[in-house]
């Protein structure tokens, strides 16, 4: 796998398991806070999740490890959300018809698997490391 440095599924899980967190709320904060259309709302809730995850994960790695950072900040904003969408009286919680906009979303999917498969093939900073024995091989000393 290509994002994962362990190859396991469990750790592919969490990472979606802990996307979702910063998703849903973000979802459920742009609901409540914003006045959008429908067809505007998913997208903008990935936008609001994944900024305010940045922001608080980075504001909690000061003072907490990554990983606990990253936990706490997906259940934040899920809380977050899940408690502004409940006091607002906003019924029913996830509107079926906002999936109108899954032309939207599958484009988006689509350009990030495209620009992914891009960056693979760039491997900017993917350069072999070489040894001492076979950097003696390659660069010979002068002859005097």
């Amino acid at each position: 796998m290509y994002w994962s440095r362990t190859n396991s599924l469990i750790d592919i899980a969490l990472y979606l398991l802990l996307s979702s967190g910063w998703a849903l709320g973000g979802y459920l904060l742009a609901r409540t806070a914003f006045h959008l259309r429908r067809s505007e709302r998913v997208m903008s809730g990935l936008g609001v999740g994944f900024l305010l995850f940045i922001g608080i994960s980075n504001l909690l790695a000061h003072i907490l490890q990554i990983t606990v950072a990253y936990w706490c900040a997906s259940l934040l904003i899920l809380l977050v959300g899940v408690v502004c969408i409940w006091r607002s009286n906003i019924r029913p919680l996830i509107q079926m018809l906002d999936l109108h906009s899954m032309p939207l979303l599958v484009s988006f999917v689509a350009i990030t698997v495209l620009f992914t498969l891009i960056l693979q093939g760039e491997s900017i900073f993917d350069d072999q490391r070489v040894s001492g024995a076979d950097r003696a091989v390659d660069n010979p000393r002068p002859r005097d």
